[in-house]
């Protein structure tokens, strides 16, 4: 109870005697937070789309014209015995011109005087084929098949997909890293300004024997409170731009609970830390 006192009427002190450090500080944090949890809410977003998209991912496999029945069914058995492949679906030319009808409007196929759509197959693939030379691989085999047209798998677009969701995923990181120690050091000097400040008060109690924990913890506190209200402040901002662009250009999935959680306790431990590294240097203790 006696440092909760002593850090409130620390804190109490530090508003009055330096408000402009305070407010400084709270916003640095805020806007300082803001751009790592930009960089996490959008690797967040992007990851789901990457998953969504190689649930998605099918391989498009083509039939020479004129296949007979027996052939189609034969080929079918084929491609479902193909390690990764979990399911097969058969379009015929009518199924092929309905999904071009539906998709682009009846207006697109209305002159045409016969169905230049081919039949088809389309595979449903698992994780494992979707590996660059494991996709490379199958798609060679299934061209190689004598009743096989033309095979379309179009796993570029995830890998390009996969290496921007990569590349701001490691971009992140170092701006992460960047915030951590801009935090330390921002939070490291407001308390230091608060320890010259009581300089006097915390050589007596040095003298009188307070013991370090007892000097240390309220400008500790001290710390941890302005990185506690600036990273909550941040999370509140992150939250109406996530508002904003929802509700604007594309629907986003904002953090979830134990996310935003974690983002605050860094914020208020990193504030912790630089208050603690202030507070060994400036008291000598």
């Amino acid at each position: 109870m006696r440092y909760l006192i002593k850090t409130i009427a620390e804190i109490r002190r530090a508003s009055r005697h330096q408000p402009l450090s305070i407010f400084g500080t709270i916003i640095t944090i805020l806007l300082a937070m803001l751009l790592p949890g930009l960089f996490w809410l959008a690797a967040n977003n992007l990851t789901a789309v990457e998953k969504k998209l190689k649930a998605n991912m099918t391989v498009d496999v083509f039939l020479v014209d004129d296949t007979s029945q027996a052939k189609i069914e034969k080929l079918r058995g084929e491609l479902l015995s193909l390690e990764g492949v979990s399911d097969v679906i058969f379009y015929s030319e009518r199924d092929a011109l309905f999904k071009i009808r539906e998709s682009f409007g009846q207006d697109i196929i209305q002159d045409l005087d016969d169905n230049p759509l081919p039949a088809s197959f389309s595979l449903v693939v698992d994780d494992t084929v979707l590996e660059p030379e494991t996709a490379d691989s199958l798609v060679a085999h299934l061209s190689a098949l004598d009743q096989v047209e033309e095979v379309v798998f179009a796993r570029e677009i995830l890998y390009r997909f996969s290496g921007i969701t990569d590349s701001i995923k490691r971009f992140g990181i170092v701006i992460a890293v960047l915030v951590i120690l801009s935090g330390i050091f921002i939070s490291a000097n407001t308390v230091r300004v608060a320890i010259t400040d009581r300089r006097e008060v915390v050589e007596i109690m040095q003298v009188v024997g307070a013991s370090r924990t007892y000097i240390m913890t309220p400008f500790v506190l001290l710390g941890g409170l302005l990185g506690l209200i600036g990273t909550a402040l941040s999370a509140v901002l992150l939250r109406l731009i996530d508002e904003y662009v929802s509700n604007n250009l594309v629907e986003l999935q904002f953090l979830n609970l134990h996310e935003i959680i974690a983002f605050i306790l860094t914020g208020l431990l990193l504030g912790m830390l630089g208050a603690l590294l202030a507070t060994r240097k400036f008291l000598k203790i």
